[in-house]
């Protein structure tokens, strides 16, 4: 049987539907290949920052290196490794204590009753910092005239909060160092270079 005339129109309604939908995808693809170069483009634009922070990253032995340079001169080889040592183990024990510091802000809010109680660091093997022990005031006060005293000041507050490390640390030993205060700043700024995960990495 043929069909109908009404069939005969359903079959050109529904081809007129159909034909609709093609044209506004079409016009609906120009956008989405504008979306999906702007994507790209960023992709792309990650990748060169990965690729130059990549670059400019230094590897452990590298920054120990630089620290070594820093120093030829400059007191005895055991001396210089100790404040190598010593520097290295600021950085670290720094690291550790903002990081469980952020996580007790984050689980008690800003409240010093949490922030400065020692035991809420020692329960996760991380050593108590007193605000002028911590690296990021190490940092700060690289430059100053007095920089080997506040690193000596360190090493005693944080025996002196933290009773597992009594004995463990080299107390005044930047200041019977013999290097100048550019000196010390030269070290703290190799040592500030190090990547806690890619020490580990390593």
């Amino acid at each position: 049987m043929g069909r109908s005339k009404k069939d005969n129109e359903e079959i050109i309604e529904e081809l007129k539907t159909k034909n609709k939908k093609v044209k506004e995808e079409k016009n609906k693809n120009p956008k989405k290949e504008e979306q999906k170069k702007e994507v790209e483009d960023a992709n792309k634009k990650v990748q060169e920052i990965l690729k130059k922070a990549k670059e400019k990253e230094v590897t452990l032995e590298t920054v120990l290196w630089n620290c070594r340079v820093a120093l030829r001169g400059v007191g005895t080889t055991e001396k210089n490794r100790d404040a190598v040592i010593g520097l290295v183990f600021l950085k670290f024990a720094g690291d550790k204590f903002e990081k469980r510091r952020k996580e007790l802000i984050d689980q008690y809010g800003d409240i010093p009753a949490f922030l400065e109680k020692p035991s809420f660091y020692n329960a996760v093997n991380v050593f108590y910092l007193k605000e002028t022990a911590r690296w990021s005031f190490i940092v700060k006060n690289a430059s100053a005239n007095n920089i080997a005293v506040i690193i000596d000041q360190a090493m005693a507050d944080i025996e002196e909060s933290n009773p597992s490390l009594k004995g463990a640390l080299s107390l005044n030993l930047f200041a019977t160092l013999g290097a100048d205060k550019s000196k010390i700043k030269d070290l703290i700024d190799n040592v500030n270079q190090i990547d806690e995960r890619r020490f580990h990495e390593e």
